[in-house]
Order: C-alpha cells, then structure tokens, then sequence
C-alpha cells in the first residue's frame, strides 16, 4: 500500500513502451482483468485502446488492450 499512487506502474510501463519501441516493436497488447480498476485506468491513461472482452480459461473476465508504438 505504500507504494501505490506514487506513479511508478505509470513511470515502469512507459519506459517499457519506450524500450519496446526502440527495439522495433510496432504493438503492444496488455491483457487486464475486469476487477483491476487500477490497471485499467492505468492502460488508459497511456493510451490503449480497449479492442475486446473475453472470458479466460480461467473463467475471469478480462480486458484485451492494444496500443500502436
């Protein structure tokens, strides 16, 4: 919990996509299940898009997000 709303998920995803980029990487797609209400806002907030929801093998219900480098 102390680490939580500091900003640092934001600030690791962003050098991710940054590194990813620079390796030639043209898509990334982020897979968030539907009760990560943080994660989600996160994906958002960067710039994914939603593209579709599913259920998992795992019966959760997910979130496929996809964003163009």
């Amino acid at each position: 919990p102390q680490y939580q709303k500091q900003g640092y998920a934001y600030k690791a995803e962003l050098l991710a996509l940054k590194a990813a980029k620079l390796l030639g990487y043209t898509i990334a797609v982020a897979y968030v299940k539907e009760s990560n209400f943080a994660s989600i806002r996160l994906h958002e907030k960067l710039g994914f898009e939603l593209d579709n929801k599913f259920v998992n093998a795992h019966k959760n219900e997910m979130r496929l997000y996809i964003k163009a480098l």
